[in-house]
């Protein structure tokens, strides 16, 4: 099982991947990719969280962010919105850590994650702000990917991230504390 920061990778919920109508959701946690990398050398301080399906829509955004801060965050919190009627409770477990520093016309953001407690996976990705609260995210270590898409909103303290998979009503939120500037 991998999480994928950004674009790509894959949640199966621990039992073989298929969710309701065979649907696995695309996670967004800033471009992981399935296979263990040397991208960054982000350090592994986010602990397990549960990734929790919710049959129903995600709440409405509270409207243009503030500028998120540069530094080292952890997962606090993951929710994966699967619309009315979707799946529903504990689909196992996230761990990950997410580095933002800053690059000419924009963002680094490194990140190292593991789910349901495998080896974790590091990727580098580059973001870009669009529209006051929107990213373009772009996954180039350990491979190219295609750019991504989230919103994002942040609160001092709090970076949340938000991404729609282009398919499917399903969202994801992911919760990021800021640990260090």
């Amino acid at each position: 099982m991998v999480v994928a920061l950004g674009c790509g990778g894959r949640i199966d919920g621990g039992d073989g991947g298929v969710q309701d109508g065979g649907v696995q959701p695309d996670v967004i946690l800033i471009g992981i990719d399935a296979s263990p990398s040397s991208c960054n050398t982000v350090p592994v301080v986010g602990t397990d969280v549960p990734l929790m399906a919710v049959a129903s829509d995600p709440p409405p955004s509270s409207g243009p962010a503030q500028p998120f801060a540069l530094g080292l965050y952890a997962l606090e919190k993951i929710t994966w919105y699967t619309g009315p009627g979707g799946t529903t409770g504990n689909e196992g477990t996230v761990s990950a850590t997410l580095q933002i520093t800053s690059a000419k016309n924009g963002f680094i953001f490194d990140a190292v994650a593991s789910s349901n407690q495998e080896a974790p996976t590091r990727t580098s990705s580059t973001a870009m702000i669009v529209g006051g609260s929107g990213l373009v995210i772009t996954t180039f270590c350990p491979s190219a990917q295609a750019s991504t898409k989230a919103d994002y909103e942040f609160d001092g303290k709090t970076l949340t991230l938000r991404t729609t998979e282009q398919d499917t009503p399903q969202t994801i939120d992911e919760e990021f504390v800021l640990i260090t500037h």
